[in-house]
């Protein structure tokens, strides 16, 4: 059966300022990476307010270790700083590997999957 990891609570120092939950530690003060490999967990779904920030730093890190990941798109937001950040970000983490999909495309999958 598949492994569901909740979402992280990522704690990081004040004197360091990281994107990724990557970069963090859950609850129990161990890494993100951690808990998801002891989890069996291989494939992770994104989601988030800053893509162009959080969103894209998890992201992108997830792909450098190895995760197939699947970035929902109608459940993130840019911070857009600049007007096409939110549009680059999503460009580069498709470019990096990232599959882009909706959340009515999950609920499609799990329902054919049924």
């Amino acid at each position: 059966s598949p492994h569901h990891a909740r979402p992280s609570q990522s704690q990081h120092s004040a004197a360091t300022e990281c994107y990724s939950d990557f970069g963090g530690t859950g609850a129990q003060g161990r890494p993100l990476g951690q808990i998801l490999e002891q989890a069996g967990v291989t494939i992770l779904l994104v989601t988030g307010i800053a893509i162009d920030y959080c969103v894209r730093a998890t992201t992108l890190d997830a792909l450098a270790r190895g995760y197939r990941v699947c970035v929902i798109t109608d459940a993130v937001r840019a911070v857009n700083v600049q007007p096409e950040d939110g549009a680059r970000a999503l460009e580069e983490m498709l470019a990096a590997g990232a599959a882009l999909i909706t959340a009515s495309e999950i609920e499609n999958a799990q329902r054919a999957a049924a």
